[in-house]
C-alpha cells in the first residue's frame, strides 16, 4: 500500500482515498473479506472520479469491469490499440475482484462466526496478497494516467492555494518575499491572489517538470 500512499502524496486531490487504504491495512490479516470489499470500493471510487471529471455518465449499479472500461474510454490517447488492450486486462482484474467479493463478502447479510472464518479461509495468503497487490497496481496506474491526461478544467477547479504546498515552497524559495511598508508577503501568496492565471500557468509548468523528474528516476 506504500506505493499508493506515495502517489496520493504526489496528487493530494486523491487524499480521500486513504480511508479505504486504512481499512484494507486494518483488515488484511484478520478479515480478508472486509479488506477485499474495501479494495473493490477503492478501485470503483477512482474510476467513478475519472468519469466524473470527464463528465461521462455512469449508469446506476454498473459492474466494476464496465466501470473501468468507461474510465479508460475517457482518455484521448493516440495509440488507442494499446490502451484498449490495457483496458481489457485491467477490467478483467476488476471483474474477478467483483466475483470474489460475491463469493466471500460478508457485509450484505449477517453471518455466523464459522461462516465468516470459512469464507476468509477460502483464499490462501498467497492469493490474498496477489489480489490486493494487483488492485493497488491498477489504482496507481489509473491515478498516474489520469494526472497525465486530465482535462484542463480539473486543474482550475482543484487549484486551491493551501493545497499546493510544494509548489508554493518552490515559488517562495525562488522569488523570496515581497515587502510593502511594515508588511511582508510570500511570493506565492502574492502571485496567487494578484494574478491567479499566472499562478496557474506556473503551477502547470512546475507539475510537468515534477512528472518528468519522476519518470527519469524510474528509468
Amino acid at each position: 500500500m506504500d506505493k499508493l500512499r506515495q502517489v496520493i502524496e504526489e496528487y493530494p486531490n486523491w487524499q480521500s482515498l486513504t480511508v479505504y487504504i486504512d481499512r484494507i491495512e486494518l483488515f488484511i490479516e484478520r478479515d480478508f473479506s472486509s479488506a477485499q470489499e474495501n479494495a473493490k470500493a477503492l478501485l470503483e471510487s477512482i474510476a467513478q472520479e475519472i468519469c466524473k471529471q470527464f463528465t461521462v455518465e455512469v449508469e446506476k449499479n454498473i459492474s466494476i469491469n464496465k466501470l473501468l472500461g468507461k474510465a479508460f474510454n475517457c482518455f484521448d490517447n493516440t495509440n488507442k490499440d494499446i490502451l484498449r488492450k490495457m483496458s481489457g486486462s485491467l477490467a478483467t482484474i476488476g471483474e474477478q475482484l467483483g466475483n470474489i467479493r460475491n463469493d466471500i463478502g460478508i457485509t450484505a447479510h449477517g453471518k455466523d462466526l464459522e461462516t465468516i472464518q470459512a469464507r476468509n479461509d477460502s483464499i490462501d495468503k498467497t492469493e490474498q496478497e496477489f489480489l490486493i497487490s494487483s488492485t493497488v497496481s491498477v489504482c496507481v496506474f489509473l491515478i498516474r494516467y489520469y494526472e497525465r491526461h486530465k482535462p484542463d478544467s480539473e486543474i482550475i477547479v482543484s487549484l486551491e492555494y493551501d493545497q499546493q504546498q510544494n509548489f508554493n515552497d518552490y515559488l517562495d524559495s525562488k522569488y523570496g518575499f515581497i515587502e510593502i511598508g511594515d508588511y511582508t508577503y510570500t511570493a506565492s501568496e502574492v502571485l496567487y491572489y494578484v494574478d491567479y492565471e499566472a499562478y496557474k500557468n506556473e503551477y502547470i509548468s512546475f507539475d510537468n517538470v515534477q512528472i518528468e523528474l519522476s519518470e527519469d528516476m524510474k528509468d
